[in-house]
């Protein structure tokens, strides 16, 4: 018999607990999310004459690395005034990504939504700067969009996203990186 992973990341944890074990590479299914091109539009109206650049995850920095999202806001405030980030989600780093947030006006907390697949239909890119992450099924439902990606090259993650292909792989907790990965892909019309 064989263990079903995730990823090859998951599979490689799960070896150096049990060297002998047998695994088969299952990735996390999407979720099929329907969409509603009214509130699509709508989302889209609401921030006219930007680039939604958005994220959907727990608001864990620990986890998701939403802090380099709103780093990443504050270094392109001026120099890229129609980048508009929006977070959706909640978590425990609510607070904290507000205070980080003082003063800027390029990055939104949207809060918990469940209509998450009229969020991912309207962003231009899918930014997901995780410190870790076994596969991140959100990257699965925003590829199936054909929304290009910007993520952290870690754990699972390379196992789906190939830079220049799929979008942009970065190293986790570089805003710098992340926001050459987001213009590789605005100047790529493909």
């Amino acid at each position: 018999g064989r263990v079903a992973a995730v990823s090859e990341a998951a599979s490689d944890q799960l070896k150096k607990r049990m060297p002998l074990l047998k695994t088969a590479i299952v990735a996390d299914a999407t979720a099929g999310f329907e969409i509603d091109k009214s509130a699509v539009k709508r989302i889209r109206a609401e921030r006219a004459g930007k680039v939604l650049l958005g994220n959907v995850g727990a608001l864990d920095h620990s986890h998701k690395g939403q802090s380099t999202i709103i780093e990443a806001a504050r270094l392109v405030a001026e120099s890229h005034p129609d980048w508009h980030f929006m977070l959706c989600g909640d978590g425990k780093d609510e607070e904290r990504f507000r205070r980080e947030m003082a003063g800027l006006s390029n990055v939104e907390l949207v809060g918990w939504v469940e209509n998450v697949g009229d969020y991912l239909a309207s962003f231009d890119v899918f930014v997901y700067p995780s410190l870790h992450e076994a596969l991140g099924s959100s990257i699965l439902d925003a590829m199936q969009l054909g929304l290009p990606v910007v993520a952290s090259n870690v754990g699972g993650i390379p196992d789906f996203v190939e830079s220049g292909v799929h979008g942009q792989l970065v190293e986790p907790e570089d805003a710098h990186g992340l926001i050459a990965g987001i213009e590789k892909i605005l100047a790529n019309s493909e």
